[in-house]
């Protein structure tokens, strides 16, 4: 290659890299402000977004040279991602809705005890582009538990007890416990009733970070319907309370069959 084109490829190689790094960070300052509370590989970043802030789809995170390794926004439908990150992230929890100016809760899971200020990069839409970042400093006092987890996918029957066990994984000691969300029958002055639900279960401790396993057992109504159309279609609210702290929680849709 000559001289000559030795410099319109650098050129070429050059403009490239500068439209790649602008699909990754939109370059613009949300007026977001951060703190962060937690130790060891559990923290909960507070982070407050200002009416004016343009519209909003989640968070990148960074935190030095450790690893973001889980992040959840309770109250929010997303996903948490380590694909198409913004330099100086390692996760993201991207929202299938636009965030709502105020506060915003994010639950991270980390590989060890961060040192320093956490760096928050607000999503600019579902497939995402990334404002400005934010430094999120660790506040001075009593920390709060993360309440971040994640639960499975789908529930395992289990023949001997005729029920389906569920994981839930969290991230410190706490309380798990899933309900079914059913609405309320009667209107006016007369007395309202609660539909029975399809399943019901217990509440699992669990005095460190790790698995829980909750029992999804069918109630007369659930066995009722199993035997006549062979599947339960449930929705579940399953919420984590961290010992210490504040809960969380999650809708989960699962199919249930033997």
């Amino acid at each position: 290659m000559n001289k000559l084109g030795a410099g319109i490829f650098a050129v070429l190689a050059c403009a490239a890299g500068l439209g790649a790094a602008g699909s990754r960070a939109a370059g613009v300052a949300t007026g977001d402000s951060c703190v962060a509370t937690g130790n060891g590989t559990a923290y909960t970043l507070s982070i407050t977004i200002p009416s004016t802030a343009p519209q909003q789809f989640g968070f990148a995170f960074g935190a030095g040279r450790t690893a973001v390794t889980n992040a959840v926004v309770p109250g929010t439908q997303g996903t948490f991602s380590t694909q198409r990150l913004p330099s100086g992230s390692s996760g993201a929890w991207i929202s299938e809705t636009p965030l709502q100016p105020g506060s915003a809760t994010a639950s991270l899971t980390t590989t060890g005890p961060v040192q320093g200020a956490f760096t928050v990069m607000p999503a600019s839409a579902t497939t995402p582009t990334y404002f400005q970042g934010v430094q999120c400093t660790k506040a001075v006092g009593t920390s709060m538990p993360s309440t971040a987890f994640s639960v499975d996918r789908h529930a395992t029957y289990v023949p001997s007890s005729r029920a389906w066990h569920l994981g839930v994984r969290i991230s410190g000691a706490g309380t798990v416990h899933a309900s079914v969300p059913e609405p309320a029958v009667g209107v006016g002055s007369v007395m309202k009733t609660t539909v029975m639900p399809l399943v019901e279960s217990r509440s699992m401790t669990l005095k460190s970070a790790g698995k829980v396993t909750l029992t999804l057992r069918p109630t007369a109504r659930g066995q009722k319907t199993l035997a006549s159309s062979g599947a339960l279609h449930v929705r579940l609210e399953v919420v984590f309370g961290p010992k210490g702290g504040k809960s969380g929680s999650k809708l989960v849709t699962l199919t249930l069959t033997k």
